[in-house]
C-alpha cells in the first residue's frame, strides 16, 4: 500500500492525517469544519443532497445519513420546505449543554469502535492520555494568525504524530492543524481550498495504483505535488501461534472462519474487498 501526501499549491510550499470512519461520518465532519470556520454561517442552506452525493461519489442515502447526524448535534435544522440549514448559535447556557452532550456522544461512538475491535479499556486510555499529551504540545495558548496556520485533512497515519512532535522545531512559529477525515475527505477538501495538506491510500481497481487516479478526478486542472511518505505492508493479524493456519487472504472462505474488516469507505478495506 501507497501513502501519499499531497500539496495543492495554494499556499503551500512543500507537500505534505480523525480516525478512518464510514463514509457518512466524514461528509458531516467536513460539514462540521465549515461551520466551525465560518465557511457555512448561521442560516446558510447546506448543498443539496444530490450535488453531495456527486461530489463524494456516494448514495444519496450516505448525504441523508450525514445530514441527520448534523441534526441531532445541534448542529443543523431541517425542515419541510426549508432545506437543511445551519442552526442559529444557541443561548450560552444552553449551547454549552448541547456541546457537553454532543461531545459524551462522539466519545462514547469512539470508545465502542475501539472496544468493538478487540482493544482493552486500559489499552484506549492510555493512547488516549497519550494523544492528549501530543495535543497540548502542539496547541499554543495565544490563537496564532491565520498565515501561520497549516491546515492538514485526510486519512490517518502514524507519519503525523511524528510530523507534529517535530513540527514547531522544523518551522518555528507555525501551527499544524490536523484533521483527521479519511483519505477521500483529504482531497476534497484540498480540491475546495479548505486545506494545505492531505493524507491518501486510496487504490484504484482499473489502474491498480494508489492515489494519483483519484488526484486526477477530484482535483481535474489544479497544480498538486504529490510525494510518496511511505509504503505499508498489508497482512492479516490472527491469533498467537496462529492455530487455525491462515496463510492469506483464500483462506478467509474456509468454514468456521470469522475475521473483522475495515470500515466500509477505508482505503484498506477498498483495496480488501477488491482482492476477495
Amino acid at each position: 500500500m501507497q501513502y501519499n501526501w499531497y500539496s495543492s499549491g495554494c499556499r503551500a510550499t512543500w507537500a505534505g492525517v480523525r480516525m478512518t470512519t464510514n463514509l457518512y461520518q466524514e461528509i458531516a465532519e467536513s460539514l462540521r469544519q465549515a461551520i466551525l470556520y465560518g465557511e457555512l454561517k448561521p442560516g446558510d442552506e447546506l448543498p443539496p443532497i444530490r450535488d453531495m452525493s456527486v461530489r463524494w461519489h456516494c448514495a444519496p442515502g450516505t448525504v441523508q445519513r450525514a445530514y441527520r447526524e448534523l441534526v441531532q448535534q445541534g448542529l443543523v435544522t431541517s425542515r419541510p420546505g426549508q432545506g437543511t440549514r445551519v442552526a442559529t448559535p444557541a443561548a450560552p447556557e444552553s449551547q454549552s449543554a448541547l456541546r457537553r452532550a454532543s461531545l459524551a456522544n462522539e466519545a462514547e461512538a469512539f470508545l465502542l469502535r475501539l472496544l468493538s475491535s478487540g482493544h482493552a479499556v486500559d489499552e484506549v486510555e492510555q493512547a488516549v492520555r497519550l494523544a492528549l499529551d501530543r495535543w497540548r504540545v502542539m496547541v499554543d495558548d495565544i490563537e496564532p494568525a491565520a498565515d501561520r496556520v497549516i491546515r492538514f485533512v485526510g486519512s490517518h497515519d502514524p507519519s503525523i504524530a511524528m510530523l507534529a512532535d517535530h513540527f514547531r522545531t522544523l518551522l518555528p512559529g507555525y501551527i499544524l492543524h490536523i484533521t483527521f477525515a479519511g483519505s477521500l475527505g483529504g482531497l476534497i477538501a484540498l480540491a475546495e481550498h479548505k486545506a494545505h495538506l492531505a493524507g491518501s491510500h486510496l487504490w484504484d481497481e482499473e489502474t491498480d495504483a494508489y492515489n494519483a487516479a483519484f488526484v486526477r478526478r477530484l482535483l481535474p486542472g489544479q497544480r498538486t505535488a504529490l510525494l510518496t511518505l511511505a509504503h505499508r505492508r498489508l497482512g492479516l493479524i490472527v491469533a498467537a501461534g496462529n492455530p487455525a493456519g491462515i496463510a492469506g487472504l483464500p483462506d478467509l472462505i474456509r468454514p468456521g472462519l470469522r475475521f473483522i474488516n475495515r470500515q466500509p469507505g477505508a482505503g484498506t478495506r477498498v483495496w480488501l474487498d477488491a482482492q476477495l
